[in-house]
């Protein structure tokens, strides 16, 4: 257990939670929420406050702080509305099921106040341990809602573009997630894991470094160079990258 799981379970009968049981979880349904910034809390005390106004819901939102259940998916798990029913025949024909009979659907938060990284390492363990609960496969199992009703839903795509990362890379990265969580007690196991923590920490204080917000003494040269289409936005670059665009500019060749 990396990390804790909160429960705040939507009241029971209702649109939402309708308490109907899933008699077996074949696979596991990747979403993201579609709304930048918001948190798994927010979500879900927007679904119990409507809870009785729509029907879509989803089992669990993991956010950079927290990973909250709102429908049970460990224990006796209940079905959630998190794919249009009969959107396509994907899900029948690999799994027998459909999605909302037999899945369990795992929300993504990202963008704004949600530090997406961080969201993302819990959303892997996530996917990774409802996989070991559940027997299930993380390079089978795993499908992407887009892929479930490509002609309506675009995530986790979403959420993934945001960090440079696809389907193909959040599969990888729960079946490595889900291996080294399988390998039990062993010391070189957790070695190499306190080695991957540390990595992740420089990585993080790299980009902290390497993507900050324009300075106002750079706006003006930026600006300049986007209206010229040399550059893309005016934000996520480093020092030494705003202060090259400011000579550039300052001697008249931008």
């Amino acid at each position: 257990m990396r990390y804790p799981i909160k429960r705040i379970y939507l009241s029971p009968q209702s649109k939402r939670r309708s308490g109907k049981s899933i008699d077996k979880v074949r696979f596991l349904v990747a979403h993201d929420t579609g709304n930048e910034g918001s948190t798994a809390k927010a979500n879900i005390m927007y679904y119990e406050r409507t809870k009785d106004e729509q029907s879509a819901s989803a089992h669990i939102f993991v956010d950079s702080v927290e990973i909250v259940e709102c429908i049970p998916a460990f224990e006796k798990p209940e079905k959630a509305w998190h794919v249009m029913s009969n959107a396509t025949e994907l899900d029948n024909i690999k799994w027998g099921y459909d999605a909302n009979n037999t899945a369990i659907g795992v929300e993504l938060c990202y963008g704004g106040q949600v530090n997406t990284h961080e969201a993302y390492r819990r959303y892997v363990w996530t996917l990774a341990y409802l996989c070991w609960i559940y027997k299930l496969d993380p390079k089978l199992d795993i499908v992407g809602h887009s892929e479930l009703d490509p002609k309506r839903k675009t995530d986790p795509e979403n959420a993934l573009r945001t960090i440079k990362k696809d389907m193909a890379d959040l599969i990888d990265d729960v079946a490595f997630e889900y291996e080294i969580c399988t390998m039990g007690d062993d010391p070189a196991m957790e070695e190499l894991l306190k080695r991957m923590d540390n990595l992740e920490r420089q990585v993080k204080t790299l980009q902290a470094r390497n993507e900050i917000a324009c300075p106002e003494r750079a706006k003006e040269a930026v600006n300049a160079a986007v209206k010229k289409g040399l550059i893309q936005n005016a934000d996520n670059g480093s020092t030494d990258f705003y202060r090259l665009i400011t000579v550039l500019h300052r001697a008249k060749v931008i």
